[in-house]
């Protein structure tokens, strides 16, 4: 169970992740036509961009069926670093 949870909150701190680069102008969303889950996904970001971040972080654990008020700050750290080193080797 143990294992669950944590899997679970690593997924919810790259959403959080995610949504700190939409925030801070690191990661732009495209209009191209990607589908259904393109757009849901823009929409969800979109959505992130207007509120303060302790909701964005609920948010992100909710998304995840994670019913904490605040993202685990040392997974958040892991996340920002791979993504930030995934996207600097694009």
């Amino acid at each position: 169970m143990a294992c669950f949870l944590l899997q679970i909150a690593k997924e919810a701190s790259e959403v959080f992740a995610l949504t700190v680069f939409c925030c801070d102008g690191y990661l732009r969303l495209h209009d191209e036509d990607t589908g259904i889950d393109g757009e849901n996904a823009r929409r969800f970001f979109r959505m992130l961009q207007g509120v303060p971040m302790e909701i964005q972080m609920m948010v992100c654990n909710f998304s995840r069926d994670l019913y904490k008020e605040v993202v685990i700050s040392g997974l958040t750290e892991k996340s920002l670093k791979r993504l930030t080193k995934s996207f600097l080797e694009e």
